[in-house]
C-alpha cells in the first residue's frame, strides 16, 4: 500500500549523485544561506521536498532545491526527499516562477530562468508571457536586467559578492546612462564588498 501511495505521489528519496544540477549557473550563491539550511535540516530534518524531473533512471533534472542540495551535501547526506513532476521541463520550470509564494525567487534568478525557457524549449517571450500568466512587459524587463548588465556584473551578482538590490537599483539604471560609469561603480563594490 505504501509504495502505490509513494508512485502516485511521485516523492521520494533520490540519491544527491543522480541530480543534474542544469540550472545552478543562474542561482544566486549564499553561503550563510546555506549554512542556515544546514542547520535547520539538521535540527528538523528536511520539511520540503526538492522539485525534479525524470531525466533517464535514475538521473533527474532539479528544477527546485538547490540550497537544499548545497546544505544535504554540508551535511554529508546521500539522499533528498524529492517530488518527481509529472510533466516535462519546460512546465516544471513554469510551476516554479509561477509558485513564487512558495519561495522567494531572486529577480536575477527568475531572470536566468526565463533565459533558459526561451532559449532551450524555443519559446517566444509572447509565448512564454502567456505561459507564466505575466505581462510580456515583466518578461522583457526580467530579460533587460541580463542585457544591460555587464557579464562580470552578473557574475558577481551570481556568487554573492554584488547584491541584487544594488544591481537593480543602482547599476543597472546607471548602466544604462553611462555604462563605464556602472562598470567602475561595480569594481569598488567587488572590491570593498560593503
Amino acid at each position: 500500500m505504501a509504495a502505490i501511495m509513494e508512485d502516485i505521489i511521485r516523492i521520494k528519496h533520490l540519491e544527491i549523485v543522480h541530480l543534474d544540477l542544469s540550472f545552478r549557473h543562474i542561482r544566486v550563491q549564499n553561503a550563510r544561506a546555506v549554512i542556515r539550511m544546514a542547520d535547520s535540516m539538521q535540527r528538523c530534518g528536511q520539511i520540503m521536498p526538492i522539485l525534479v524531473v525524470a531525466l533517464s533512471p535514475p538521473r533527474h533534472t532539479l528544477i527546485d532545491g538547490y540550497l537544499r542540495v548545497a546544505a544535504a551535501r554540508r551535511l554529508g547526506q546521500d539522499t533528498l526527499l524529492s517530488h518527481i513532476w509529472h510533466g516535462d521541463e519546460k512546465h516544471a520550470l513554469c510551476h516554479v516562477l509561477v509558485n513564487d509564494d512558495q519561495r522567494r525567487w531572486d529577480i536575477f534568478e527568475q531572470a536566468g530562468l526565463i533565459k533558459e525557457l526561451l532559449s532551450r524549449h524555443q519559446l517566444s517571450q509572447r509565448e512564454l508571457s502567456r505561459l507564466l500568466g505575466k505581462d510580456p512587459s515583466w518578461v522583457s524587463r526580467r530579460l533587460a536586467l541580463l542585457e544591460t548588465l555587464p557579464e562580470q556584473v552578473l557574475k558577481s551578482v551570481q556568487r554573492g559578492t554584488i547584491s541584487s538590490w544594488a544591481a537593480t537599483r543602482v547599476l543597472t539604471p546607471m548602466a544604462r546612462a553611462n555604462a563605464d560609469h556602472a562598470k567602475r561603480l561595480a569594481d569598488s563594490l567587488m572590491k570593498h564588498r560593503f
